[in-house]
This record gives structure tokens, C-alpha cells and sequence, in this order.
């Protein structure tokens, strides 16, 4: 055999033999680009942080929406706080079809927004702290407004007990009538600051005014996130009772957050979000479902069918046969 033509199958034996892999380098040559890509995206297209609104922040920013709403809740004529299952039975809720499916689910979470964002958190209050001018409170730390708040003060104290006693004294009639005439004074008004006490409102006026306290110190976030247990686990009533106001939807718009550009799947400002559930948003931005009362529950249907179908994708008949009846497979077995 030829010297040289034996040398040369020697080469090329060696050269397609199977070199060892080299786990590290490839883990490198994987996985650092698609770090540095990543921090680059974060970078150029990542929103700024914007911490979560409370109810301290409404109270602050906006007391008058947040009496008004407090005023609306003891009248009963708030519907978010009240907006059926799980919450209440005042209305059925959202439904697909004949299926009411929403009122079927029954009352896990009741509430009624008088009593448990009004009347309830003033009647905690008065356990844990005083109710004093929040102007004192102004400029003084944490551990300097707690120590204020814990000081009783008989007098104020004695005043929300005694209109905490007249509203639940009187019937129903006679709260609507009280409230009602606190909310027509204060929209007339569009302000609470220069609106006196007057026996037409009855506690009214008293009682919201109390909250608007206790909510500007932060006390009512903590009471109402720690009902149940002592750890802050449950925003439930503060998110409704937020809702129930002008306040959220106003901050929420400010940030491009209400729908109108890219649904759930816009982040703040105007940058984008949560870009995996647009399959998921753009449906909302689709009639009838931009109009629907049941949108909710009607995209969850789509969604679920769509699920079903790539799911179960090889089980339907004449579906399941068409790799077979396609080229596609063919050229590739071909190739």
C-alpha cells in the first residue's frame, strides 16, 4: 500500500474519531451570552420599580375621595366592595352562558363594607391607639408616632364610641339618610376641609373623619391585614375598599396600568410587563369581550378549550392522521 495514501487514512481516521466533550466550555459558551443578553434586555427595556399603594397613601394624598368613600360605604351605595360571590349576595356575578357559575361558588369570603372598612376597624382602633390631630404626629419617627398613638385620650375616644353607639342603634333607614346627606354635602363641597359638623349627618361625619385618621397614620392597613392572623398575609378588604375609590384607578392610569394599551401585560409607565400572559390580555382588547360583564370567566373558557385541544391534539380523529397525510414528515425522512 502506498506510503503516503496509508498516512492519509490514518488522519482521517483520527480526525473523525469522537473527541471528549468539554462540559465546562460549553456550559460557558451556552450560558454567558444569554446572561449578558439578559442584563443588556433588564437594562434597555426594564421598568422602574414602584413600590405598592396602601391605604395610608390614599388617605394622605387624597382624603376627601377617601371620606367620600368611607361615607358610600356606610350608605351602602359602593358596588366593589359589594360585587357579589365571594363576597355577598347582592348580585350573581359573572356567569358563562346559563351557567352561573359565579353564584354558585357560594360566600368564601364574606364582607360587608360598613361594618368591616368602617365600623370594625374604629372599634380596634380605640384598643390600640388614641385618636389625636395628625399634625402632631407630622415630622415625628415611627417609634415617636407609636408612643403618641398609644396615649389614651378620653375625650376624643368617648366621642367615636358615642357615635359608633348611634349608628348601630339606629335602623337602616335612618343610616342610608345620614350617610347620604354627608355624601351630597361633601361632593357639593368637592372638599371636607371647610364642612362643620351638623346634626343631618348623625355619627357620620365623626366616624369617617376617624378613619381618615387612623388610615393617614397607618393603622387601618394594619388592622385590616391582620384580622385573622397576626402576619400580614391577607389584602383582601384593603384591596376592595381601595377599589371602592377613585384613588387606585387615578395612580393606576398615571402609570399606563388600567388596560387601555396593553392589559395585564403592560408594566409601569410605559414599559412593558408580564409579556407571557398576552395570549391571556389580548383578549380583552377583543370585542365582545372589551364590553363583556362576564369577560373574565369567558377568557378563562376560551383559554381552557384551547388547553384541551393542544392537550389532547393526538386523540382527535382525522387531526391525529394528518402527519401522515402532510410531505412534510416524508421530505424530512427523504433528507
Amino acid at each position: 500500500m502506498n506510503p503516503i495514501k496509508a498516512r492519509f487514512t490514518q488522519l482521517l481516521k483520527r480526525e473523525n474519531r469522537p473527541q471528549p466533550a468539554n462540559l465546562y466550555r460549553g456550559t460557558a459558551i451556552a450560558l454567558v451570552p444569554l446572561f449578558i443578553l439578559t442584563i443588556l434586555c433588564a437594562a434597555i427595556f426594564g421598568g422602574p420599580q414602584t413600590r405598592e399603594r396602601s391605604l395610608q397613601d390614599w388617605a394622605t394624598s387624597s382624603p376627601t375621595d377617601f371620606v367620600l368613600t368611607a361615607a358610600k360605604e356606610l350608605a351602602g351605595s359602593e358596588g366593589k366592595g359589594s360585587n357579589g360571590p365571594p363576597y355577598n349576595l347582592l348580585s350573581k356575578g359573572e356567569s358563562l352562558g346559563p351557567l352561573d357559575l359565579q353564584w354558585h361558588g357560594g360566600l368564601g369570603n364574606a364582607v360587608d363594607p360598613a361594618n368591616d372598612f368602617v365600623i370594625q376597624p374604629l372599634q380596634q382602633s380605640q384598643q390600640m391607639s388614641a385618636y389625636v390631630e395628625i399634625s402632631t404626629l407630622k415630622g415625628l419617627s415611627i417609634e415617636a408616632q407609636t408612643q403618641l398613638l398609644m396615649k389614651y385620650v378620653r375625650g376624643q375616644k368617648n366621642s367615636i364610641g358615642a357615635g359608633i353607639s348611634e349608628w348601630s342603634q339606629a335602623d337602616s333607614k335612618q343610616q342610608i339618610k345620614w350617610a347620604n346627606t354627608y355624601i351630597s354635602v361633601l361632593e357639593s363641597a368637592n372638599s371636607r376641609a371647610h364642612i362643620t359638623n351638623d346634626p343631618s349627618f348623625g355619627p357620620v361625619k365623626t366616624l369617617t373623619d376617624a378613619l381618615l385618621f387612623i388610615a393617614e397614620t397607618g393603622v387601618l392597613d394594619s388592622i385590616l391585614t391582620t384580622e385573622y392572623s397576626p402576619y400580614p398575609s391577607d389584602f383582601t378588604k384593603p384591596a376592595l375598599f381601595l377599589g371602592d375609590g377613585h384613588y387606585i384607578s387615578e395612580q393606576a392610569h398615571a402609570e399606563f396600568l388600567d388596560g387601555q394599551k396593553m392589559a395585564v401585560a403592560s408594566g409601569t409607565n410605559s414599559y412593558p410587563g408580564q409579556f407571557w400572559l398576552t395570549p391571556y390580555a389580548m383578549w380583552y382588547s377583543i370585542k365582545p369581550f372589551s364590553t363583556s360583564k362576564n369577560a373574565d370567566i369567558e377568557v378563562f373558557a376560551i383559554l381552557l378549550i384551547i388547553s384541551l385541544l393542544t392537550l389532547y391534539f393526538p386523540k382527535i380523529p382525522i387531526i391525529n392522521k394528518l402527519p401522515r397525510l402532510l410531505p412534510f414528515q416524508r421530505l424530512r425522512e427523504e433528507d
